[in-house]
């Protein structure tokens, strides 16, 4: 299983994995760029490394992020399964190893991937803002503040700042692993690649629509990525619906498995 797993990752860490991180880091750094241009008097203090981090994932990165993070994630690898369920690879590859194996470590891979492509853009950011911003202690007032951050662990970043930060980026890992596994298990069922890749951005984007139509803020897929802007979103709804969206993608890969059968 360990040896797949280091096939998957070396095969992975390709050209097209770098550029889409390349791609994502630059539009970061394009909203970092933006954030020296607000004026300090409308913050009502200093410019700051971690409203920079925030500002540049939201609305620094004209909102890309929040409604575009599906469609980047599954952008380097998401569709390497139906690529390979398409030239035969597969086939060969089972001769030497079962295919529930396989399978197993190719949707490790694959989410794990995903995750990389979020967590080494947003880590870059964190850094670079670290370095040409100061790190003020954040204040709790509200008539103090600019882009800070509410709910339940608002506390953790008003005493430990870096730490909520690196539980932010944790968070874009999370989701990314998540909606890239729908990629995955939709491979086994469309004959175009263009669907397997904008088919985790296609659900995102009706399950967000679905909860304003019906106002069901507390569960949008979009605060389950941007989780800090949002005082009544519990991480424990974040959770939950990350739990059911991997069970609705595993759920295809376990059928298409129980036999070994190969499609």
């Amino acid at each position: 299983m360990l040896k797949l797993i280091r096939m998957e990752l070396k095969k992975a860490l390709n050209y097209r994995f770098f550029l889409v991180v390349l791609f994502f880091t630059a539009l970061l750094l394009m909203g970092l760029y933006r954030y020296q241009f607000i004026p300090e008097h409308d913050m009502f203090q200093k410019w700051n490394a971690f409203h920079g981090w925030f500002y540049s994932v939201e609305g620094g990165s004209f909102y890309l992020v929040g409604y575009m993070m599906p469609l980047i994630v599954v952008a380097a690898y998401g569709d390497s399964l139906f690529n390979e369920l398409k030239n035969g690879y597969v086939r060969m590859s089972c001769i030497r190893v079962s295919f529930k194996k396989y399978i197993r470590a190719k949707f490790i891979v694959n989410g794990f991937i995903a995750a990389l492509v979020a967590i080494i853009p947003s880590s870059i950011l964190l850094l670079i803002s670290s370095i040409l911003y100061e790190h003020s202690i954040p204040t709790a007032d509200p008539f103090r503040t600019f882009w800070n951050p509410h709910g339940e662990f608002m506390n953790l970043y008003l005493e430990h700042p870096f730490i909520y930060m690196l539980f932010s980026i944790l968070i874009m890992g999370c989701f990314s692993f998540v909606y890239s596994s729908l990629a995955f298990s939709i491979s086994f069922y469309v004959k175009h690649r263009a669907i397997v890749l904008i088919f985790p951005f296609l659900a995102y984007t009706v399950f967000q629509l679905f909860c304003d139509y019906f106002s069901m803020g507390v569960i949008e897929p979009l605060l389950s990525l941007l989780y800090y802007v949002q005082s009544g979103h519990s991480i424990r709804i974040v959770i939950t619906e990350y739990i059911i969206i991997t069970a609705i993608s595993i759920l295809p890969i376990l059928k298409k498995t129980r036999g070994e059968t190969i499609i």
